[in-house]
């Protein structure tokens, strides 16, 4: 297996891994201020120190950034990304060669047909197998005899039924019992047991065997990568793949799979694209509702593949009783609860919470473009992604403690 001549880590490979099975699957190692900033753990940081000669600190440039920031809110991840995500990200690209890249994501046409799959279980289409099988019984035992009127019967609610007694057998009995119990039977237990234990079951031992049976997308580095990306952030590994760079796991093999988000309304269907600004909607532009969700598609012969979850079920908190009637403004601060709740995308006091979001977004990224640390060292941090600064989006109704006094 070939070896990445560059490879940048993200934290949670640094926290997991040794120094030994990083370098064994690259030259050189990278990774930024702000990867290093995260890296909390006392054990961990005391572990890093020993071989941080041997792990080069490097920022990304400016342009690589502006250029992951955009390229992260064509495919739908800016709203799940962190600064130091990006930063990571970037920081590959300036590594990477340029042959091969991506300037931007692959665009859906509107017009491919859409086809609908949702995950389930081997077990599950087994069960409706046999189900569909016995139905034709059931229907014909089931079936009325003279017309369609059923007398229900109340139930009947009887006595308990005594225990029933243990029965001893007598001495002699128990003896030619144990004379007649064969004396295998130990043994033949032990085998059940342990034929039963080996299937199935992952231990210690076949672990890494079954990760790698599991992971049809994991393929090993078979050709010189000048660059690659370790990271376990899924949305950080698709953002990479989508560009055209390598990303690897912990076993050092390659990952192959993409994915892409749309936007499908839970309501009425609708499906829309990610927007470009990266501000996902919050209402369905067809039937208005608070009902989208992001979904995983892919394309194939033409026709668009959206992949659902398994027995997915609405969250219904805060249905239960009815909005309180409007007050005034001077009514709600009498009681100390200024806030307005938000229920549709025409409010005006919507537009003017999302206008002010909006702006808070733009300053943030302009201090973080603005900031210049050196290249090197833990001082190169910026103070303004301390912590994950995710994108934060207007709250919709009462949010997820609905019932909250």
């Amino acid at each position: 297996m070939a070896k990445v001549q560059k490879l940048v880590v993200d934290a949670g490979p640094l926290l997991t891994q040794s120094r030994d099975e990083l370098k064994s699957a690259a030259e050189e190692l990278y990774t930024t201020p702000e990867v290093l900033s995260e890296i909390k753990d006392e054990t961990a940081r005391q572990r890093l120190a020993l071989w941080r000669e041997e792990l080069h600190i490097q920022s990304p440039s400016a342009d690589a950034i502006k250029f992951v920031s955009a390229f992260a809110k064509k495919t739908g991840d800016a709203t799940v990304l962190s600064a130091p995500d990006i930063g990571i990200i970037a920081l590959t690209y300036d590594l990477h060669s340029k042959e091969g890249l991506k300037s931007a994501p692959q665009v859906f046409d509107p017009t491919m047909k859409v086809v609908e799959h949702q995950g389930h279980s081997q077990q599950t289409e087994e069960q409706t197998e046999e189900q569909a099988e016995e139905q034709p019984d059931q229907e014909e035992s089931e079936k009325p005899e003279d017309d369609e009127w059923a007398v229900v019967k109340p139930k009947q609610k009887g006595r308990r039924k005594p225990a029933p007694k243990k029965i001893v057998p007598k001495e002699p009995e128990v003896e030619a019992a144990k004379e007649k119990k064969p004396e295998t039977n130990d043994e033949e237990e032990d085998d059940d047991d342990s034929d039963w234990s080996d299937d199935g079951w992952i231990t210690t031992e076949n672990l890494k065997e079954q990760l790698e049976k599991d992971s049809a997308e994991m393929r090993p580095i078979d050709k010189p990568v000048s660059a690659a990306l370790a990271s376990r952030d899924f949305a950080v590994q698709n953002v990479c793949l989508q560009i055209g760079m390598d990303v690897i796991n912990d076993n050092g093999l390659r990952v192959t799979q993409l994915k892409t988000f749309m936007q499908r309304c839970h309501a009425c269907f609708h499906l829309l694209p990610m927007p470009k600004e990266g501000s996902s909607k919050q209402f369905c532009p067809r039937c208005g509702g608070h009902t989208l969700t992001r979904v995983t598609v892919t394309i194939g012969n033409g026709e668009i593949h959206v992949h659902l979850k398994a027995n997915m079920q609405w969250k219904t908190r805060g249905d239960r009783y009815s909005l309180p009637n409007p007050q005034s403004r001077r009514a709600r601060r009498a009681q100390h609860d200024d806030k307005v709740e938000y229920y549709a995308e025409d409010q005006p006091e919507y537009a003017k919470a999302v206008k002010l979001q909006q702006r808070k977004q733009r300053q943030n990224e302009k201090l973080i473009a603005d900031w210049v640390g050196p290249s090197t060292g833990d001082s190169g941090a910026s103070p303004f992604v301390g912590k994950r600064n995710m994108t934060s989006r207007v709250k919709i109704g009462r949010g997820r403690n609905a019932n909250a006094s």
